[in-house]
């Protein structure tokens, strides 16, 4: 392309075939104004160019991320308690930190260790089995529940042909 073999002529050509290719494709803009936006902050920036996963809040108020448990915590260092189910976005940002949205408020995450995990759910298990509560009888239906009002229905019916069949000589 325009006999060009050293490093020395390639430069000298590109000033003058760059006024040239300008003069082709130069198209003059319709408006003024600049076309580009102003460039997003750098935390937006970190919530765009992140990974970005949905989960399940579990139970006990954790989401399991990277085969490890994650709490999320809240402004002021404090434990977010979220309902079992609820669909979360965990956010991996490239500084390594974990944040967790949901409906417009994120959240920074912690590791849970998995002892305290199970030391919970430990506590919790002595505490059901050591009260009365664990050991109450299973419930009834009151004298004027539905299903008792059809089952005296049909009780009352059979003692009455019971009670004719015995009339009867």
């Amino acid at each position: 392309m325009a006999g060009v073999s050293t490093l020395e002529e390639a430069n000298a050509f590109l000033a003058s075939y760059r006024t040239r290719h300008n003069d082709l494709f130069a198209v003059l803009p319709k408006d003024e104004a600049t076309a580009f936006m102003p460039a997003p902050s750098k935390e937006d920036l970190a919530l765009i160019l992140c990974r970005r996963v949905f989960r399940k809040m579990t139970g006990d108020s954790t989401v399991s991320w990277k085969g490890r448990k994650w709490s999320a915590l809240d402004s002021q260092g404090r434990k977010v308690l979220f309902r079992k189910g609820v669909e979360v976005e965990v956010l991996d940002l490239l500084d390594r930190r974990t944040v967790l949205h949901r409906q417009g408020t994120f959240y920074e995450m912690v590791r849970v260790e998995e002892e305290e995990t199970k030391k919970t759910l430990a506590k919790e298990n002595t505490t059901a089995s050591s009260t009365e509560e664990g050991m109450r009888k299973p419930w009834t239906p009151g004298p004027d529940h539905p299903w008792k009002r059809e089952y005296e229905k049909r009780v009352s019916r059979k003692r009455i042909r019971e009670h004719c069949l015995e009339q009867i000589p």
